[in-house]
């Protein structure tokens, strides 16, 4: 256990990537995810800087960081239906990547309706691409669109101090968008001097609370350098 240094729940200046499947298989409701991406990014506070990618059989940078929420949402606006895979990992990992440089808190959320297609039979690129993450200090959260949850995205959300949010159909999107925001809305940030803060190497985090009932979302360690 380690005494608290430092706590703050002031709003944090945040880095955000919204990362969106735009393969063929959401073809029927890129239109839903889109409208309810775009709520999402005019939600945000205009001191977090926003980008977008999406990704298919491969990644594709549709906008850099910006504080202009509308220019952002009409890269959004312009996106079609095309491929017919899924390169969930590649986004992660990438979207990690463009957020490690960025100043304050650093965000990356994720809409997929499927698992990764793309290295099905590469087990370990999933690890890696969380390992991209948890390098960058970023916070994953995603939108499981459809009838099931992919586990990968739990493992990536939980490794990354995010979280899942269910949409099983179109008329939850709205509402799944909004629950990321208001999580982002309502962060804490606690600080403790770590035990032989000199040794280089991944530290392991439980953040545990006394409050009954209380839901804890927080990242599982961080990168000594």
């Amino acid at each position: 256990p380690r005494p608290i240094a430092s706590f703050s729940d002031e709003p944090l200046p945040a880095s955000i990537v919204v990362a969106l499947d735009n393969s063929r298989s959401m073809e029927g409701n890129l239109w839903s995810a889109q409208k309810a991406i775009s709520e999402f990014l005019g939600a945000q506070p205009s001191w977090s800087a926003c980008s977008f990618l999406v990704f298919n059989d491969q990644v594709f940078m549709e906008h850099d960081f910006t504080h202009d929420a509308r220019s952002v949402a009409s890269a959004v606006a312009a996106v079609r239906a095309e491929g017919t895979r899924t390169a969930l990992y590649d986004a992660l990992r990438i979207g990690s990547m463009h957020l490690s440089k960025r100043p304050g808190s650093r965000v990356l959320v994720l809409f997929t309706d499927g698992e990764d297609t793309v290295h099905e039979a590469d087990p370990g690129r999933l690890r890696t691409s969380i390992d991209a993450a948890q390098a960058a200090d970023v916070a994953v959260y995603a939108v499981a669109y459809g009838p099931r949850q992919p586990e990968s995205l739990n493992e990536i959300t939980t490794q990354t101090g995010g979280e899942v949010v269910p949409a099983r159909g179109t008329a939850d999107l709205p509402g799944a968008f909004a629950r990321i925001a208001e999580s982002l809305g309502t962060r804490y940030l606690i600080g403790y001097e770590p035990p032989n803060p000199g040794k280089p190497g991944y530290r392991r985090i439980d953040v545990r609370v006394s409050r009954d009932g209380a839901k804890v979302f927080a990242r599982r360690g961080y990168l000594m350098k």
